[in-house]
C-alpha cells in the first residue's frame, strides 16, 4: 500500500473517532562519540533527534507517526601522501539522514502499569544527504587547502522496528529509553545492522 492511501485512511480514522482518540507526544534524544587511531586523532559522532506522535484508537494499540533526523560526523586526521609535495591531512564526511516513518505501536501491558513495554513497526521513508571536505597540505610551503564536495542526495523505502521501555512518573508524563532499528523494505536480516538507543520522555493528553 502507497504511504499517500495510507495518510488518507488515518484522515478519515481520524475525522470519525476524534472524540476517542487518546494521544501521547514523545520526544528522544541520542548521542555517540567515538575516538579512534593509533594517536586518538579521529572521531566520529552521532546525534539523533526523533519525534513521534500516537494516535490510541484502541486501549493499547496505536497508530504511530513518527520523525528523526541523524547527524554522523566522521573526521580522520591522517597523514597521506597523494601525490608529490601534497599531503591529506584532513578528511571529512557529514551525513544528514532525514526519517519519515507510520505504523502501528502496541503496548504490552496496560496503562496503569509503572513500567510499559511497547513495540512499534512500520513503514519508513528516508532522506540521505551526503557532503565530504578535505584539507589538503603543500609540503614544500607548508600550504594548506580546503575543497568541499557538492552534497549529494539518496532516498529509499524502508521500514522500522521499535521496543520501548516507558517509566510512569505521573498519569500523563513519562520517561522512557528505546532501541530503533531501520533497514532496506522487507530485508528482515539486515534489522540487526543498524540500531540506535534513545533516551527520551513522552506525554499523553
Amino acid at each position: 500500500m502507497y504511504p499517500t492511501k495510507i495518510v488518507a485512511i488515518l484522515l478519515f480514522i481520524l475525522v470519525n473517532q476524534a472524540d476517542a482518540i487518546v494521544y501521547e507526544l514523545g520526544l528522544n534524544y541520542g548521542y555517540d562519540k567515538s575516538i579512534y587511531g593509533s594517536s586518538r586523532q579521529n572521531s566520529l559522532t552521532t546525534r539523533t533527534y526523533s519525534m513521534g506522535v500516537a494516535l490510541y484508537l484502541f486501549e493499547q494499540t496505536a497508530i504511530d507517526l513518527n520523525y528523526s533526523e541523524v547527524r554522523d560526523l566522521n573526521i580522520s586526521n591522517e597523514r597521506v601522501n597523494v601525490a608529490s609535495n601534497t599531503d591529506l591531512i584532513m578528511y571529512q564526511t557529514n551525513v544528514q539522514t532525514y526519517v519519515y516513518g507510520i505504523g502501528l505501536k502496541q503496548q504490552l501491558l496496560p496503562k496503569g502499569a509503572f513500567i510499559i513495554p511497547t513495540i512499534s513497526a512500520g513503514y519508513a521513508k528516508q532522506l540521505v544527504y551526503t557532503q565530504n571536505s578535505y584539507t589538503v597540505e603543500n609540503t614544500s610551503s607548508s600550504a594548506q587547502t580546503n575543497y568541499s564536495t557538492a552534497t549529494s542526495k539518496y532516498q529509499s523505502h524502508s521500514m522500522f522496528g521499535e521496543f520501548t521501555l516507558m517509566f510512569k512518573l505521573t498519569n500523563t508524563f513519562s520517561l522512557k529509553g528505546s532501541v530503533k532499528t531501520l533497514f532496506p523494505a522487507f530485508e528482515f536480516n539486515k534489522a540487526k545492522d543498524s540500531l540506535k538507543y534513545l533516551a527520551g520522555f513522552s506525554w499523553i493528553f
